[in-house]
């Protein structure tokens, strides 16, 4: 369904609340709300219980709230990288949209032709070198903690978000 100007209802409804470079970052309504953030650190408090049932409920909560924040932390690092690379090569995406707290690069025109090939693989490796980049710190981090202490899964869980990310995404 769309409006007078062409505009679906939901690009209306649509608030700028940023823009990096030439890219605006935008919400809908309540879409910002951190839903994503909220349900990993319960997700990851739960395991922690699990794994160790003897930690009390503060340190189940630490440890959720510290993977979830290495987690997502690095699918926006991820994110923000491919929005500046594509700014860099003056071909920045159309917007970045928050939906449940977490990053959405849109290209309105996936097949623009102004791109060309190499511009859109710059534009597609902007986030997988972010995350190559942070290997090596957080494999350091993850030799130099004990293993099973919260620093040391966190560092795991840290080294293979970013391994993930550099490889598949």
């Amino acid at each position: 369904m769309t409006v007078a100007d062409g505009q679906t209802l939901h690009q209306v409804d649509e608030k700028t609340i940023g823009i990096i470079g030439k890219t605006p970052i935008t919400r809908v309504g309540l879409a910002w709300f951190p839903i994503t953030q909220l349900a990993l650190w319960a997700i990851f408090a739960r395991s922690a219980s699990r794994k160790k049932p003897e930690n009390s409920r503060l340190q189940w909560s630490r440890e959720g709230f510290l993977k979830m924040a290495v987690v997502l932390g690095s699918e926006w690092c991820h994110n923000l990288a491919h929005l500046i690379t594509s700014n860099w090569i003056g071909k920045p995406m159309d917007q970045m949209r928050i939906q449940a707290g977490m990053p959405r690069c849109i290209y309105h025109e996936i097949n623009d032709q102004g791109v060309t090939p190499r511009q859109h693989i710059a534009r597609s490796l902007g986030g997988p070198i972010i995350n190559l980049l942070f290997l090596p710190v957080t494999g350091l981090m993850k030799s130099l903690t004990k293993s099973d202490s919260i620093t040391g899964e966190t560092a795991k869980i840290a080294f293979q978000t970013n391994l993930l990310l550099s490889l598949v995404s």
